[in-house]
């Protein structure tokens, strides 16, 4: 397998004993592997300080420090000892800490006054939490809801079901899986992993414990990484190089490891596309769109300080890898910069590339005027974001500026693009409560083309 470029690994024990002796050379085999940076973590005190010892020594490594929750009957006296690590090293998260039912280590008040104790710390330090939860789910997000200002942070090694990671999802945590992934009866977790959102997701491989397929007989080690990024790839229909940029992306979010992305990215690669961002600026105000949600999508941060030129956007699409498919469609509404889309779409049209425009099919109306005359030489395909069969719904579900009139005006725009430009689609998000299947027969009505969208596929 070609390993994917800079993956990180989000959870690892790189001060368990069977690395001792030999840790220079697990480190050179992860980078070897394409794993970037690490996150080390310690679930005790002597473990914190040997964590911070590695990552002073190592400088892709990073650590952090708490007291594991099967620890804390033994170990929890040391939790003052832990906090003060944080005022004089360079800790990233604190953690892991969290509640283990699993195991019978330690009494669950125990456990409960610990991962309080922990979330407090992160919270004055304002840094990430580290969870650990086995069999605990619903007690876990109790303490989490008990707080006022909640915590930022990840759930590692997950392992609940789907309804557990909806509330994760919910309260802005980040999901981290590991080798387990792979592994033959962990049919149930890759079905949960199917349904995540790319830019909510972490890999980890929590070594050296839950070593991947087809290594499972071996000591775990970060270059055993890309193995879980490729198995996570395939459960959300993803490729690798797509997911490893993504959970990438997440770790230097969450812990600051690693280089920090670009800002306002211009063009950027998906799914064997290269996308257009060139405004953030739309007439629509659509609750569950990515704008009101996160500037990430899939890896890429996408607010814009200032909008492009033309020339900027040409330049853009020349310094990416060659695509043979270039889609305007960013963080905002590409009509609402009809002149880029017109003269650039344009240029790549004559270079050979196929253009396409996803937009919510509102341009003409707010430029006053029938623009799809103007886009016929511009684009090949045109996709529209229709989400609602009527008008009374489009508006409480788009809440467009142009108000009652946004929904036939969307339409029309529909059926002028199936008329002049010919390739058309009509798109739908699944979001609870729209009725997707008026939608479908609305695009079959009207002679085009639906698909129906993942809600949070990618923020």
């Amino acid at each position: 397998m070609r390993a994917p470029p800079g993956l990180v690994d989000s959870h690892a024990h790189l001060d368990s004993e069977v690395y001792h002796g030999r840790l220079t050379d697990v480190l050179k085999s992860a980078r070897a592997a394409g794993v970037t940076h690490i996150l080390t973590v310690g679930t005790s005190l002597e473990s914190a300080l040997q964590a911070i010892s590695i990552s002073e020594r190592h400088p892709e490594v990073a650590a952090a420090a708490g007291i594991h929750p099967n620890y804390i009957a033994e170990k929890g006296g040391d939790f003052n000892a832990v906090a003060a690590l944080f005022d004089s090293a360079k800790l990233v998260a604190v953690g892991e800490t969290g509640l283990d039912f699993y195991r019978d280590f330690t009494p669950r008040k125990a456990q409960h006054d610990a991962f309080r104790r922990h979330i407090e710390l992160a919270l004055s330090k304002d840094l990430p939490v580290i969870v650990h939860v086995r069999e605990a789910y619903d007690e876990a997000i109790e303490v989490i809801d008990s707080f006022e200002k909640p915590p930022r942070g990840v759930f590692h090694c997950f392992s609940g079901d789907a309804a557990f990671a909806e509330e994760v999802l919910k309260r802005g945590f980040f999901i981290s899986v590991a080798g387990q992934l792979s592994y033959r009866k962990a049919d149930s977790l890759r079905a949960v992993a199917a349904g995540l959102p790319l830019g909510r997701l972490m890999v980890e491989t929590d070594c050296p414990y839950l070593t991947p397929v087809p290594h499972r007989s071996k000591t775990n080690e970060p270059a055993y990484l890309a193995l879980t990024a490729e198995v996570l790839a395939g459960c959300i229909g993803e490729s690798l190089e797509d997911t490893a940029r993504s959970t990438t992306a997440n770790a230097w979010r969450l812990f600051g490891m690693g280089e920090e992305p670009p800002r306002g990215v211009v063009a950027y690669a998906l799914r064997g596309n290269l996308y257009l961002n060139i405004t953030n600026r739309c007439t629509n105000q659509c609750p569950w769109c990515v704008r009101y949600r996160s500037q990430w999508l899939a890896g890429y941060h996408l607010e814009l300080e200032r909008e492009p030129t033309c020339e900027e956007v040409i330049k853009a699409v020349e310094d990416a890898q060659p695509h043979e498919s270039i889609v305007f469609c960013g963080y905002g509404e590409p009509t609402e910069r009809l002149d880029i889309v017109k003269r650039a779409g344009a240029h790549f049209r004559k270079s050979g590339m196929r253009v396409r425009l996803d937009t919510n099919g509102l341009g003409s109306l707010s430029a006053g005027r029938d623009i799809v005359p103007e886009l016929a030489g511009s684009v090949d395909a045109v996709s529209v974001s229709l989400n609602s069969a009527s008008a009374k719904e489009y508006e409480r579900i788009c809440r467009p500026a142009e108000g009652a009139k946004a929904h036939a005006a969307a339409v029309d725009f529909v059926i002028k693009a199936r008329d002049t430009i010919g390739d058309v689609k009509v798109t739908a998000v699944d979001l609870p409560g729209v009725d997707t299947e008026a939608i479908r027969s609305l695009a079959r009505r009207l002679g085009v083309k639906f698909r129906l969208r993942a809600y949070s596929r990618y923020a």
